[in-house]
């Protein structure tokens, strides 16, 4: 029986193995680009969000996807006036698998971004687009990309779009950090050889 470090390093050689020879794949899932809003007042803003839906029982992946595995990329195509916010991740799912633990999405899944629009931005209508990169997983890891694109108007009021509770629902869930609690580390004293006391205050 082999070692479980051993194991371990050639499940991910397996994965990444399965990622460059699948390269050419677009994906199984399916990808949406969600407004809140078809009109805005200049100066305002609102919410996009890449809307990501696996097949059943295949997932995507957090910011910090863990042992493997790859966090899902936007790269935005905004004009002039527009700009984009960093990606609000929802709290994802543990899933240990092999010895693996890795942090996904099971599922659908919305990642949400606030637009700012500015404050002189003419009247008329935005087309907003974006680059989307993913790696999806079951019992085989594909990547995917895919370009998506929605427009909204700005103009002289706020008009809410279709999508408007779902994305709202998702900024709902979001975890907001606690301002009361801080974290703060200091080295304790001199290292020796490769070791260094590390001191950790809450």
């Amino acid at each position: 029986m082999l070692a479980p470090m051993i194991l371990r390093w050639l499940l991910v050689l397996a994965g990444l193995w399965t990622v460059t020879f699948g390269a050419w794949a677009q994906g199984k899932s399916e990808v949406r680009l969600l407004l809140d809003s078809t009109g805005v007042k200049p100066g305002s803003a609102l919410f996009a969000a890449v809307e990501l839906t696996p097949p059943k029982g295949w997932h995507t992946y957090w910011r910090a996807p863990g042992d493997s595995g790859q966090r899902t990329k936007i790269e935005w195509n905004l004009p002039e006036g527009i700009s984009a916010g960093e990606v609000l991740w929802p709290v994802p799912e543990r899933h240990t698998e092999a010895g693996l633990t890795t942090y996904v999405y099971q599922g659908r899944v919305l990642l949400p971004v606030r637009f700012s629009v500015s404050p002189n931005h003419p009247a008329g209508p935005v087309t907003v687009s974006a680059r989307v990169s993913w790696l999806e997983c079951d019992k085989e890891c594909i990547p995917g990309r895919s370009t998506v694109s929605d427009f909204f108007t700005v103009g002289v009021s706020t008009v809410p779009s279709p999508q408007e509770a779902v994305i709202q629902e998702t900024l709902a869930r979001l975890p907001h950090p606690d301002p009361s609690v801080a974290a703060s580390a200091a080295w304790e004293g001199l290292g020796e050889g490769d070791l260094r006391p590390l001191f950790r205050g809450w």
